[in-house]
């Protein structure tokens, strides 16, 4: 019987957009988004991990600049280390942002857990100018440190080794005290007093708890007994008077004195005079030209996704096409041969030729997160957004978006204040997401020229950003204005784009996209073709109007008549509530089922006109996102603003496609 592997619990730590996913990815296997601008992790991830006879748990947990529960996610980090008590954290710290990433680790030493420190982006320091002495910082912290380049792999082999040594040798680090001598005495008494409780709040280790009480964490101090809390009080007012500061002044104040120590010792830096970084920056941040440069590369970016996807998507509708005519001529005109090339090839076709776009889009938002343009796009943001309410920072959500909505109304949780987190809720919906994408793509491919499609996509993007602004004007009257937030955003260096993680987050995303549109796409096709395939007296006859799903259909149409859908329309925006992706989906089974042709291109242009196409577009864009996202919705802001979510987005699809239509028509459009 082999004998049983030691468990150890590693959590990685450290600053938000410090390399922390990436390590854990390299570690673990995994591949969780990575991208070069903060606030990606907004939970906790963890991986499996086996060295020599130990089996490893590895947590990544969201990035934080320190441990008060200011927002969701450092919540999150917090807890997770306070109540599980990782055998040890690795805690991350960028090179290039070493005085800022030491205030973190000086708190997670408060913590007493076993801290090993990753020194990432080594080299990009050094091509800074920066030099860094991790032998002398690990004699001064009593850490171990590890040198490391995440993004080449450099070092990392090194950070398990060095963990498993460092939880074997559990003897306590003698450190040198760092809070100067009235902090500490009232430190004393506070620990103390805490001595009296029986069981402390949460398990929490007595130092660590007297520095955040001391600090003015009310969240914490509501959870001890009134004499204690009158202690706290006390003690509090004593400090104050004592130095004429507040007490979590006083704390900061020492701990910042305690890493300028360290610096001077350990840190040093040669001038390099102005960096690619900030000669990118005058240009791409400059007051004017700033704005145009990000809607420029948006309307570059769809012009090549129309551009580049045209062939391939060509060979698709060709294999598809030959497909279709090899079961027509395989199987008899029977209830089996309809239901495989109306039904099942029907609707599945109609979401797998666009797969090539859908991956260009992902390789274009990837290329522009790894390179650090997000983030930049965020700042560029943050004057419009603070005129809502909001700041820069609910950006990243709205561009999280773009992808998938499920995981920006997640990101939500980095926010700073309700207010902001139900704002930035609301609006996230109203960006394109890819699984909106194929409906875009195959009614612009069908009824505009090849010239003007990724100007149409890229109109109907920036008509979602300023939907989402506009909604954000509106609903930002009626939520009532508590604590404000400053914006700090912080603005990584520009980087080239690494291959394998540009590969790697298409491939995920495609797959994703693939397996998930795969699961409902042909269970949907299969009750879209039965509802109108039933009763066979309607569908033989061709009456599809009288079938299940045009009595259903036929229910809404007069509703959405004067855009100029008709009852196919209807159904498909019904079962796209479900999943974005069954829309398209549903469109090609409803339009070729009974159909003289099995190309949906041909069906779609006899059935309806540009005008309306692009009216439909534009439903699609922001009526009520899907129901996981609402479901998400639901869970991170409560059931009545999911609600209101619901219903502003229809009224306001309506609203939008309706005035569409009708200036369309006043114009002369059919």
């Amino acid at each position: 019987m082999p004998a049983q592997l030691k468990k150890y619990t590693l959590a990685l730590t450290g600053n938000p957009n410090c390399g922390k996913s990436v390590i854990f990815n390299s570690l673990t296997g995994l591949h969780q988004h990575v991208a070069n601008y903060p606030g990606v992790t907004i939970e906790q991830q963890s991986g499996k991990a086996k060295y020599k006879g130990y089996d490893l748990n590895l947590i990544d947990l969201p990035g934080t600049y320190g441990l008060t529960s200011y927002t969701d996610d450092e919540t999150v980090t917090r807890d997770f280390l306070l109540k599980n008590r990782p055998d040890a954290v690795i805690n991350i710290i960028n090179a290039t942002a070493f005085e800022r990433s030491l205030y973190l680790t000086l708190q997670l030493l408060e913590l007493g857990i076993p801290l090993l420190i990753v020194l990432n982006q080594s080299k990009t320091a050094r091509e800074q100018g920066i030099t860094i002495d991790t032998a002398r910082l690990s004699a001064l912290l009593s850490v171990p440190v590890v040198s490391a380049e995440a993004t080449d792999g450099k070092g990392l082999d090194e950070i398990i080794p060095a963990t498993v040594r460092l939880i074997a040798d559990r003897a306590p680090a003698e450190r040198t005290p760092y809070f100067s001598p009235p902090v500490y005495q009232q430190l004393d008494r506070i620990v103390q007093k805490l001595a009296g409780i029986p069981a402390l709040p949460g398990g929490f280790p007595p130092l660590w708890l007297a520095i955040k009480l001391l600090e003015g964490d009310r969240s914490l101090a509501g959870q001890l007994p009134a004499d204690l809390q009158k202690h706290l009080d006390e003690s509090s007012r004593e400090l104050s008077c004592t130095l004429g500061q507040k007490c979590g002044s006083l704390i900061a104040q020492d701990r910042y004195a305690y890493i300028n120590g360290i610096i001077k010792k350990t840190y040093s830096v040669v001038e390099q005079g102005i960096s690619r970084t900030e000669k990118i920056d005058r240009i791409v941040l400059h007051r004017y030209l700033g704005l145009p440069i990000f809607f420029l590369l948006m309307w570059l970016m769809f012009q090549l996704i129309f551009s580049l996807g045209a062939w391939p998507t060509a060979w698709l509708q060709s294999a598809v096409a030959a497909l279709s005519g090899g079961i027509r001529s395989v199987f008899p005109d029977t209830l089996l041969r309809a239901f495989l090339t109306d039904g099942l090839l029907g609707g599945i076709s109609s979401v797998a030729i666009f797969i090539p776009q859908i991956a260009l889009v992902f390789i274009a938002l990837s290329l522009l997160e790894d390179s650090g343009y997000m983030a930049r796009a965020a700042f560029l943001m943050d004057e419009w957004m603070h005129r809502l309410g909001l700041h820069g920072r609910s950006f990243v959500p709205m561009i999280l978006g773009f992808g998938c909505n499920v995981p920006a109304i997640m990101a939500t949780r980095t926010l700073t204040t309700r207010r902001e987190k139900i704002l930035t809720c609301l609006i996230v919906p109203f960006m394109s997401c890819s699984a909106r994408l194929p409906v875009y793509i195959l009614l612009t491919s069908v009824f505009f020229p090849l010239r003007m499609q990724g100007t149409i996509l890229f109109i109907l993007y920036v008509l979602g950003i300023l939907s989402a602004i506009m909604m954000a004007r509106i609903l930002g009257k009626y939520i009532a204005k508590k604590n404000t937030s400053d914006f700090i955003l912080e603005l990584p260096d520009y980087r080239t784009p690494s291959f394998k993680t540009v590969l790697t987050f298409v491939w995920i995303r495609v797959k994703h996209y693939i397996l998930r549109a795969g699961k409902v796409i042909v269970a949907a096709s299969v009750i879209v073709w039965a509802a109108t395939t039933f009763p066979l007296s309607a569908s033989s006859s061709g009456n599809l109007a009288s079938t299940w799903a045009g009595k259903l259909g036929m229910l809404m149409e007069p509703l959405l008549r004067p855009m100029g859908f008709d009852w196919r329309i209807a159904i498909a925006l019904m079962v796209g509530f479900y999943a974005k992706e069954l829309v398209i989906s549903t469109l090609g089974t409803l339009y070729l089922t009974g159909a003289a042709t099995a190309d949906l291109t041909t069906a779609l242009s006899s059935a309806m006109t540009p005008r309306v196409a692009f009216a439909l577009m534009i439903f699609v864009l922001l009526y009520t996102p899907c129901l996981a996202t609402v479901t998400v919705i639901k869970q991170e802001i409560g059931k009545r603003w999911m609600t209101v979510s619901i219903i502003l987005s229809l009224i306001w699809a309506y609203t939008a496609s309706l005035i569409v239509a009708t200036a369309g028509l006043l114009l002369g459009f059919r």
